[in-house]
């Protein structure tokens, strides 16, 4: 599996564990080029705000129950702040660009809204809510 530390529209800082001690060996590339397409999409027009991306299992096991082989550390997850009508707009044009997975998380403050793409292959809801 081929890896990248930043694209473009992505910079290391914001795919980086937040835990900020583990070693980061970048994003799934095939799963960023989704991001990018995503993001270059005519239909979206605004910076997509990452709150969430790589997690090492030791941070993810504090605040996911995916386990070692979850999305986020196979880096192959990302969560997006947005909200309202535009976390709406965002879904549709990620399962276009071939996520396979999508979160939702609307409750709440507008500020920590969030929703979770993914583009893993097994067998699971495509779509869910937190």
């Amino acid at each position: 599996m081929s890896k990248v530390i930043s694209t473009p529209h992505f910079s290391e800082k914001e795919l980086r564990c937040k835990c900020g001690n583990c070693n980061f060996e970048g994003m799934d590339l095939a799963f960023m080029d989704k991001m990018e397409k995503i993001r270059t999409d005519p239909s979206w027009s605004k910076p997509i705000r990452v709150s969430s991306a790589f997690r090492c299992e030791t941070y993810n096991s504090e605040v996911s129950s995916t386990g070692k082989d979850g999305p986020h550390t196979t880096a192959r997850a990302i969560d997006c702040l947005v909200s309202g009508f535009d976390a709406v707009i965002l879904m549709m044009i990620a399962v276009k660009h071939g996520m396979t997975g999508v979160g939702v998380s609307q409750k709440g403050k507008h500020s920590s809204r969030f929703i979770h793409l993914d583009d893993l292959e097994e067998n699971r809801p495509a779509c869910w809510s937190y």
